[in-house]
């Protein structure tokens, strides 16, 4: 990793990490705010996170299968997970205003 390659290789590499955790982590925000409205959509996102960084790690340090935040940069599954994510938060329909979500609108 260091010193950093002359090629962009590295730079490549985090770049694609970067932008599969990007995904990743606007997934979950838009499924919720599809389920559960503008309020509290921004819970599940960092709810994702938390289980990643506690338990999805096995016993020999590799990180688990569904554990996309702390995967290697290159990790096919990670980014399956976070394509997965954002085409499901499209796919939900939206939910309905909350009352006093309208009501603030008026």
């Amino acid at each position: 990793m260091w010193p950093p390659s002359r090629d962009g290789d590295q730079a490549l590499t985090v770049f694609a990490a970067s932008a599969r955790n990007a995904v990743g982590c606007l997934g979950p925000a838009v499924i919720s705010a599809r389920l559960f409205g503008g309020g509290p959509a921004w819970l599940l996102s960092p709810g994702t996170y938390g289980p990643a960084l506690l338990l999805g790690v096995n016993e020999d340090n590799t990180p688990e299968w569904w554990a996309r935040p702390i995967e290697h940069p290159t990790a096919r599954s990670a980014a399956t997970i976070a394509t997965v994510l954002w085409l499901t938060a499209f796919a939900l329909p939206a939910a309905q205003p909350r009352p006093e979500e309208r009501a603030e609108a008026v």
